[in-house]
């Protein structure tokens, strides 16, 4: 976990840290059951909260100094297998609203430099549509062009 500036293992956060966090579970109630499913039941449940919401050890600050948290979309490699999937890892939130997995796949190829025309045939979808998905990523995240889509992409550790 990273908080000002430090990066701290989990077996080295401080009071103020785990607090912090055991508060935030304890009103996330989605996530109490994602860990259910995931069949997480022992004292490990608030380390693997932590995994699943702020991901790996990386840049992007999890805990900010007045208390607020950074959620990010961190990739552990059971997207789509998980039991607790979009219960306990949420969907990536932005200026305007949040940002489903269909619009989340466009964004990384996006991101990825992929032309729309390249994009829209990895997802299967016309051009037009691929089109329209770049569209509302533009007006949720507040940009109007795809470096800002990349720029977003990188800063919420999706690619």
């Amino acid at each position: 976990m990273l908080k000002n500036g430090k990066v701290y293992p989990f077996y080295d956060f401080d009071h103020q840290t785990i607090a912090i966090i055991e508060q935030e579970f304890k009103i996330d109630k989605e996530a109490q059951a994602g860990l259910m499913k995931m069949g997480v039941h022992s004292w490990s449940h608030l380390k693997q909260f932590i995994v699943c919401k702020y991901g790996s050890f990386d840049t992007m600050t999890d805990i900010e100094p007045n208390g607020n948290t950074n959620h990010e979309r961190y990739d552990c490699g059971n997207r789509g297998i998980c039991p607790g999937e979009n219960l306990v890892c949420k969907a990536v939130e932005c200026r305007n609203g949040t940002i489903t997995p269909r619009l989340e796949t466009a964004l990384k190829l996006i991101a990825k430099g992929l032309l729309d025309k390249e994009a829209a045939s990895k997802m299967f979808i016309s051009e037009h549509t691929f089109k329209n998905h770049r569209r509302k990523l533009q007006q949720l995240i507040g940009t109007n062009n795809k470096a800002g889509l990349a720029a977003f992409a990188v800063s919420k550790n999706l690619i």
